[in-house]
């Protein structure tokens, strides 16, 4: 986990997550929910708290997740610079960033706008999942029976575990 090398310690870790509201990073969320880290969700609102509600019963602190409303696909620097600024304000400061949207050019705005604080941005490949546009172009089922054939790990990504396991 990311966390590891800080070593969680007894200090709570500050997550600023950008969500799309997905099983991907529901799972990232939960994990770091339940590893004792405060979350600022950012992304559409609606979403995100039904993601949290989700979450909800699973988790003994509800409390951990703050939601920052963000129209993810704005390509506008200042709207994400005024959500960023207002995360920073719920959270008191950073220790981490996790982006979990796919839209183009976020990495680099994030990187650029997020490593001025001094945060460092590291990037995971999360590969592919049977709900993904390609599995779903060619057919479920055709996509199940070419897993040997398109998948170095023989297996899909698992939405909720895969990804999460590794921040």
């Amino acid at each position: 986990m990311i966390f590891d090398s800080f070593g969680m310690g007894d200090s709570v870790k500050r997550v600023l997550l950008t969500s799309a509201g997905d099983d991907i990073s529901k799972g990232i969320a939960f994990r770091l929910a339940k590893a004792g880290c405060r979350l600022v969700l950012m992304g559409d609102k609606n979403q995100l708290q039904k993601m949290v509600g989700d979450m909800a019963s699973s988790l003994k602190e509800v409390n951990a997740f703050k939601i920052v409303g963000l129209n993810m696909e704005e390509d506008l620097e200042a709207v994400f610079d005024e959500a960023v600024d207002l995360a920073w304000k719920l959270l008191g400061t950073l220790d981490a960033f996790v982006n979990c949207c796919a839209y183009e050019d976020w990495q680099l705005l994030s990187a650029l706008e997020i490593g001025k604080h001094k945060i460092r941005v590291n990037a995971v490949a999360r590969g592919l999942q049977l709900d993904d546009e390609y599995p779903l172009a060619m057919g479920k089922e055709k996509a199940e029976k070419s897993t040997a054939d398109i998948m170095p790990l023989l297996r899909w990504l698992d939405p909720k575990n895969d990804v999460g396991s590794t921040i």
